[in-house]
């Protein structure tokens, strides 16, 4: 015995020995240390065996084709995003594309170009649907507070008992005011990510605008879907350009398709799915939709999200139907603001509305009232008598001219036109609807307001529904829709097919020859029969009229809809926020959440203006007096060293600068957003003479948005824009002539945007719009216009700024302390190997616990988000080897089959050392700094996180 002995401990100094020269007793400090580890921006990586993985992954064969299920299309997804996002840090595009491709829908029928990447995003956690009967009702307000607390800053939201049980009972909320939707919607969230509610599928498309866009999309989706516990898929469809799959109809159908087409025509039936398209083209906003790339990334006034405001949005609305939506699809697109209070078509309150075939959609907008019910008669009556002195006019065109100018001399008339001009009702699709039943009668795209009128008439209501791109499907009708997007035409699906999805479901259903369809076919630039089958789509499904199964519905009277990018201001939806402010009579400072304002700083608001401050921090060098008329500030720090006075309509959204900022003329109407000035690196901007240059100073000029841009290739650069001007449609010198009277006075104002070369002349400002301006930079620091920079914007870096991507250094310390997890597990493993013999059976019994508790916490969704399939995989394999020899010793196995095995055992310790990531601190210049040792491997996400620190 004694001699057995001996050898054993001489196997096991051996073993000792090899380890430690195959730099696996690293693992050992990692799981001794009990301090917090603090990164620095001076993080090294030593990456010779990351360039190993990142090609083995490259390797990988599996796409989305092979995929078969939803755990399976998750799993890939994460794989593809690490491998992305690791080649868009090395800036290897043809890899980044590689990858990318391998989601690609190529089964989907169609041209090419017309498939989409298809992603699906999850939290990595197993829904999980909570019986509410078996929770205390204190029980559920806890729950409920507590997601509130962590993601709201505020302690508590109000829970009534008559909340408690309509989510018992599944019983529609009912609210009827913008203090209760708030609420309700506070608790729609929570509920949701409790389990409340049960699974949510949220489905959305947006283009691939650069290199990069579509990564930052994805990772703040990542960031997003963690609150929610589970209990939400996101899928992402990924369009190749904006140069394809135009029109809401198009994504939307192309999107859900995608899904489709991967996990099976019966997946999303009898789910909650709810679709948040945001796939334009987002050059309507200029330059401040192009720094978020996606609508839905964008801040409401509320310092949120559009794409979050979205599915709470949704989520209300499904409160506040029957059974909660069930059997029902919700739709909305991600460029409006909304608040909706009690729903309602003609007075009907949704409440009551039932599933059961008397309906198919239902279109919410703001009702607008063009004139008062007790001038119907007499304004209908001076409509028809307008119109039949002008009926005959042959040419359409001039017709309508002749009509407006008869209208126009009728003073009530005359008011209701104004007012409709005023809101810009030409620039929306609008409903008639019957008075009396909440049915669709009508739906005109961007009518006239002189047309408008006359429908009026027609229909004899005084009220239109401008669509707010907000619907409810019934379920079996939009999969029956659907189905028909399926048909080829063409070399086409009908689904890749863009233009209006309104005009072709809905009005085209009213055209009453094929000349008009040939109309309408010619304004969405589609083929004839596209316009055919859809108007099909519409006559069977969403038949409209009296009869029809289209209604139009009110958002509530206390409903709102702002819109974020109103042509003729960028920051349309800021200023409505500061006017309802303002009639709030606010007329002070606001200060919400945490703040710091320097001592040195005197805050002036002269009387009867208002400033709101939205968790701002506000330093300076030397003592200044920042002065605020009408400012709205929203999430900022500023650092100020010289003085700063803003006026009138000034919003400041996104930004933090450390620079000198020097304000020109009356400073009203500045729009400054995400200003960011590099720390160490240069900010370009135009000079006066218009030559581009560094600068060291933030100039603002009145009437003027701008924001700082970041290129791929590594600078940055401001660009500027008119606040008040159309993007599409009118000239620079139109704008300039209606603002400023003449050119001269215009480069006055604005010397850095209106002397640059493209408009330096009033020649060259006649021929070009803003969206054609060559004001931006390409990775080349060359002029270009805003589609063309788009493509090497550098989008991930913006988010993180932006902050909708979090910071890296508190993920990467909690990717450690994860990775420490395994290090302290795969160290009791290698302990146990060594003293195999040497305790009776309990080194076996330590090895299979551990090596199975390893298995269980790589397959935990805190490794599945930070571990490729793949390397999880061959750990598991290794330990799963280990685990059968340990078992065969056990049971009985000789000590000559343990000196057989031992260089096994050796190799596959090895192998699982490379992949588990094992980090130690070191004292760099009085500086802690992470450093991931040469010989040691990372996963891939892991490896991004703490890289993009540096």
């Amino acid at each position: 015995m004694s001699r057995l002995f001996c050898k054993i401990i001489a196997l096991c100094i051996i073993n000792l020995f090899v380890f430690s020269n195959s730099g696996l007793n690293l693992l050992y400090s990692a799981q001794t240390t009990e301090h917090k580890y603090t990164l620095s921006p001076r993080v090294r990586i030593i990456d010779d065996n990351l360039a190993e993985l990142f090609q083995k992954g490259l390797a990988q064969e599996k796409t989305i084709s092979d995929v078969t299920n939803l755990t399976e299309l998750a799993s890939l997804s994460n794989e593809l995003i690490d491998l992305m996002l690791i080649a868009t840090k090395k800036q290897d595009f043809n890899a980044l594309d590689k990858a990318l491709n391998r989601a690609k829908v190529v089964n989907l029928p169609g041209e090419a170009d017309d498939q989409p990447h298809l992603f699906a995003i999850t939290s990595g956690e197993k829904p999980n649907r909570i019986d509410l009967n078996q929770l205390s009702d204190q029980q559920i307000k806890e729950t409920i507070n507590n997601f509130v607390s962590k993601y709201y800053n505020m302690d508590s939201v109000e829970i009534f008992d008559r909340d408690i049980s309509c989510l018992r009972k599944e019983k529609p909320f009912v609210f009827s005011d913008k203090q209760e939707s708030k609420r309700i919607g506070k608790i729609y969230e929570a509920a949701l990510a409790s389990g409340f509610l049960g699974e949510l599928v949220q489905i959305t498309n947006i283009k691939r605008f650069s290199f990069d866009s579509h990564l930052a999309d994805v990772e703040y989706l990542k960031n997003y879907v963690k609150r929610f516990n589970g209990n939400v898929t996101f899928f992402l469809s990924v369009e190749k350009s904006y140069k394809v799959l135009n029109g809401d109809g198009c994504g939307m159908a192309t999107m859900v398709q995608a899904v489709e087409t991967v996990l099976g025509k019966g997946f999303l039936k009898g789910k909650n799915v709810n679709l948040e398209t945001d796939g334009g083209e987002k050059t309507r906003g200029g330059n401040w939709s192009a720094l978020y790339a996606y609508n839905g990334a964008m801040p409401t006034p509320y310092n949120i999200p559009y794409y979050q405001r979205g599915l709470t949005t949704l989520g209300k609305m499904r409160l506040s139907h029957k059974d909660f939506g069930k059997d029902r699809i919700y739709w909305i697109a991600s460029d409006g603001d909304y608040d909706i209070s009690n729903l309602n078509y003609a007075g009907i309150s949704e409440t009551e509305l039932e599933n059961g075939g008397t309906w198919s959609m239902i279109l919410h907008g703001v009702a607008e009232k063009i004139f008062e019910d007790e001038d119907k008669v007499e304004i209908f009556k001076n409509i028809r008598n307008s119109f039949e002195q002008v009926k005959n006019i042959l040419d359409p065109e001039q017709q309508m001219k002749d009509f407006e100018q008869k209208l126009r001399t009728y003073s009530m008339i005359n008011y209701a036109l104004d007012r409709m001009e005023e809101k810009e009702l030409y620039q929306l699709g609008q409903d008639f609807s019957d008075p009396d039943t909440g049915k669709l009668l009508d739906f005109r795209e961007k009518p006239t307001l002189v047309l408008t009128l006359k429908l009026l008439e027609y229909f004899k209501t005084n009220q239109v529904i401008p669509n707010a791109f907000l619907l409810v499907y019934d379920q079996k009708s939009f999969f029956e829709q659907i189905e028909q997007y399926y048909q080829l035409i063409g070399s086409k699906r009908l689904g890749g097919y863009g233009g209006s999805y309104f005009r072709q479901i809905i009005e085209a259903q009213l055209a009453e020859n094929e000349a008009e369809l040939r109309g309408l076919a010619k304004k969405d630039k589609v083929p004839l029969e596209v316009v055919q089958a859809t108007r099909k789509i519409g006559q069977e499904i969403f038949p409209i009229g009296a009869k029809g199964k289209v209604i139009a519905a009110d958002i509530g009277a206390q409903g709102r809809f702002a819109d974020r990018g109103k042509t003729h201001q960028l920051s349309g939806a800021f200023i409505d926020y500061m006017n309802n402010k303002k009639a709030e009579g606010i007329s002070g400072p606001v200060l919400e959440g945490n703040f710091e304002i320097d001592p040195r700083i005197n805050i002036i608001v002269p009387s009867g203006k208002i400033a709101v401050l939205k968790n701002v921090t506000l330093r300076t060098n030397k003592p200044i007096t920042l002065k605020l008329e009408d400012v709205m500030f929203s999430n900022v720090d500023l650092f100020l060293s010289e003085d700063l006075s803003l006026g009138e309509g000034s919003v400041i959204v996104d930004s933090q600068w450390g620079v000198p900022t020097r304000v020109h003329g009356n400073a009203s109407k500045i729009v400054a957003v995400g200003i960011n000035f590099p720390k160490g690196k240069k900010m370009l901007d135009y000079n006066q003479q218009g030559s581009l240059r560094e600068t060291k100073i933030l100039h603002l000029y009145p009437g003027e948005t701008v924001v700082s841009m970041d290129n791929i290739a590594g600078f940055s650069y401001l660009n500027r824009v008119l606040t008040n001007a159309p993007y599409k449609g009118e000239t620079v010198f139109n704008i300039i002539s209606k603002t400023y009277g003449n050119f001269e006075n215009a480069v006055a104002a604005h010397p850095r945007l209106l002397n640059i070369p493209e408009i330096s002349d009033q020649e060259t400002a006649k021929k070009v719009e803003f969206i054609d301006l060559k004001n931006w930079l390409d990775d080349q620091k060359q002029p270009v216009s805003i589609r063309t920079a788009k493509w090497t914007t550098d989008y991930l870096k913006h988010f993180k700024r932006l902050g909708l991507i979090p910071e890296e250094s508190s993920q990467a310390i909690t990717v450690k302390e994860k990775i420490n997890v395994l290090a302290d597990l795969f160290s009791k493993i290698q302990i146990g190997i060594l003293s195999m013999y040497g305790n009776g059976h309990k080194a076996e019994e330590s090895i299979l616990n551990n090596a199975r508790q390893m298995i269980d916490a790589i397959d935990s969704p805190e490794f599945t988000n930070i571990m490729p399939e793949y390397i999880r995989n061959e750990i598991k394999g290794d330990l799963k080897q280990i685990i059968q020899w340990t078992g065969n010793i056990q049971n009985g196995a000789d000590v000559g089959y343990w000196e057989a095995k031992r260089t096994a055992f050796r190799q596959k310790l090895e192998e699982i050392g490379k992949l588990v990531f094992s980090v130690k601190q070191e004292k760099n210049s009085g500086v802690s700094v992470t450093t991931i040792k040469k010989q040691d491997s990372v996963s891939f996400n892991a490896f991004n996180l703490i890289n993009s620190a540096i």
